[in-house]
């Protein structure tokens, strides 16, 4: 069993050049790290690599990164905005559960999969655009600030409820996707409006809101 690479009262560190892979629970619940340099080369952040780095405000992941696996940076409840890189194809299941702070998140166009509940209980996250990728399951549960999400073409599966608890959420923007069963996507989201790129039969079917200004005239 791996056991936390750095002492638990470390607050910086920087990772040697020689590094591919940031260790399972390397910093395990190092809870005064602030900041870590992360050198090119770098492909794999293991599992629970920064479990309960509550100090940890920022991280820029190397562009060689190509895995983040499950629970990697679970509590890191400090953690503001972070960075992934073009070339990451995985995002492990709960990866960054219970991120209360992470604001700013963009994800990568190679992005292929998100494991469920990789982003559950990230309550500032606002907006989202998800990336082609195969698998939709649970992976913006109990969110509660997350107002807007952006679909890009078209997932093989839509697991349910993936965004249950969502109550601010108001837009819901399907690219590409005109004949998608999405009534079961928007469960728990009251406030959730559809939107379309592209308009299939019965465009507007099963539009979950009732707040629509007197001003709005049409649909966009």
């Amino acid at each position: 069993e791996s056991r936390p690479f750095a002492p638990a009262d470390v607050t910086h560190v920087t990772v040697h050049p020689s590094v591919k892979e940031i260790g399972k629970f390397a910093f395990y619940e190092c809870g005064k790290l602030e900041s870590i340099e992360i050198p090119e080369g770098v492909q794999v952040v293991g599992k629970g690599a920064f479990y309960g780095c509550h100090a940890l405000c920022t991280i820029e992941l190397p562009s060689t990164t190509k895995e983040i696996k499950s629970e990697a940076f679970i509590w890191c409840k400090g953690l503001t905005s972070i960075l992934i890189p073009e070339g990451v194809e995985h995002i492990g299941e709960y990866a960054f559960s219970g991120c209360h702070a992470l604001s700013t998140l963009k994800l990568p166009s190679t992005l292929q999969h998100i494991g469920e509940d990789a982003f559950y209980g990230c309550n500032s996250l606002t907006r989202v655009t998800l990336p082609l990728i195969t698998d939709i399951h649970n992976h913006f549960r109990n969110n509660k600030s997350l107002a807007a999400l952006t679909f890009l073409p078209s997932p093989n599966e839509l697991q349910a409820e993936p965004l249950e608890g969502n109550t601010l959420l108001h837009l819901c923007v399907l690219n590409k996707h005109p004949h998608i069963p999405i009534a079961h996507i928007l469960e728990e989201c009251p406030n959730a409006i559809q939107q379309r790129n592209t308009l299939g039969q019965t465009p507007l079917h099963l539009c979950l809101t009732n707040n629509v200004g007197a001003e709005v005239t049409k649909v966009i």
